[in-house]
């Protein structure tokens, strides 16, 4: 937030400059101004002798000397160019400056909305996806921009300094016709590296003094690494119930119970978990135990019909076999018979299949005659 408001305050005062609200008195600052700020509709230009940056202070009506050093010589050139040069209306890359100041006062308001709401996400610590992409995403964005734009403004002023490499270069880079007057500046102190001053000092302000950049990469890094693993995860979570809502939805209107979730532990709920792994039970097969008359149809075959059928071959094996024997086969025949019935009908009662019991092939023997009389 700090680096923010710094980068805000030198947008709007240099805003200041390219309305003609404010104009540099300072020579060094008057370096800069012309460099990339220049208005002739601003009017006349007030230059001081002394520097805001540079050390030293100097008298106007001293006149230049051999042993001047670089800030003199600065002095000494402005005050002649200002007077004898034959300025543009307007910088040549005035323009230019204007498109990324507007870029940066942007993208600046921008990232504080943004990171003021990523300040409220981290506080709140909030759990929902939407949520997350309200107070982490836009700053994510608003950073990748910011990025991006301080890496291509640095490159683009830094190109700058190709075209400039001394006095009458400069003078032609921000478009006086007459720059080869001021050649006998070129061999001056500091003629060499004082023209790529304000380009240099550009270059640190849009990159943010490079350090600042490359923490932005790094808080960029660690808030994407740190919110992609979260998405992914709420977004399975998300698709995991999302399908299982559907699925007991499909199975509700299919077996019944108008819409609403049944106790696992019920009877409906039962009856319906049997449905769903037997399939449906004809209705006509019904048990009814009210009284001793009462008979049971499973597929139009009388239950106290099949019960006398086998009782009478049963009686008949008994009478073969002998008493003893025949009563313990009849009576597991009974069981068994009991049992079958028992699970052809509607699963009120759950009777589990007596699976590790084994009959004599005589009870086999008595079922399949039982079946084949019924038959007939």
């Amino acid at each position: 937030m700090i680096q923010i408001l710094c980068h805000v305050t030198w947008i709007i005062y240099a805003y200041f400059w390219t309305v003609c609200y404010a104009k540099p008195s300072y020579f060094d600052v008057v370096f800069i101004y012309l460099t990339y700020f220049y208005r002739s509709d601003c009017g006349q230009i007030n230059l001081q002798d002394d520097a805001l940056f540079l050390n030293g202070t100097f008298v106007g009506d001293v006149l230049p000397t051999a042993n001047e050093t670089s800030a003199e010589v600065l002095y000494h050139f402005l005050k002649t160019i200002l007077e004898y040069a034959e300025l543009p209306s307007k910088t040549s890359v005035a323009s230019r400056t204007d498109l990324y100041l507007a870029l940066f006062f942007v993208s600046d308001v921008a990232w504080i909305v943004t990171t003021i709401l990523l300040l409220v996400g981290a506080f709140s610590k909030t759990n929902k996806r939407i949520s997350m992409m309200i107070y982490y995403g836009p700053w994510m964005f608003v950073s990748a921009y910011v990025i991006f734009l301080d890496i291509v403004s640095s490159v683009h002023f830094g190109l700058d300094m190709v075209y400039i490499q001394s006095y009458s270069s400069w003078l032609n880079f921000i478009g006086v016709s007459n720059y080869k007057d001021f050649e006998v500046f070129n061999n001056k102190a500091g003629s060499s590296f004082i023209p790529a001053i304000p380009s240099s000092i550009f270059i640190t302000l849009t990159s943010r003094v490079f350090f600042v950049w490359l923490t932005n990469i790094v808080c960029f890094s660690i808030v994407l690494f740190l919110a992609i693993p979260s998405l992914n995860y709420r977004a399975r979570s998300n698709a995991w119930k999302s399908r299982t809502q559907k699925l007991n939805t499909r199975r509700t209107l299919r077996f019944g119970g108008g819409g609403e979730d049944l106790d696992p532990n019920s009877t409906d709920a039962r009856i319906r978990n049997w449905q769903q792994f037997y399939g449906a039970i004809d209705a006509n097969s019904t048990m009814n135990s009210s009284g001793p008359d009462s008979s049971n149809s499973v597929e139009g075959i009388s239950t106290a019909n099949v019960i006398n059928a086998r009782e009478e071959v049963t009686n008949d094996h008994v009478q073969r076999r002998g008493n003893e024997h025949g009563i313990r086969i009849q009576a597991a025949v009974t069981k068994n018979i009991k049992l079958q019935l028992l699970r052809s009908q509607l699963p009120w009662s759950y009777i589990s299949p007596e699976s590790n019991k084994r009959y004599p092939k005589s009870i086999r023997h008595i079922n399949v005659n039982v079946i084949e009389s019924t038959r007939l």
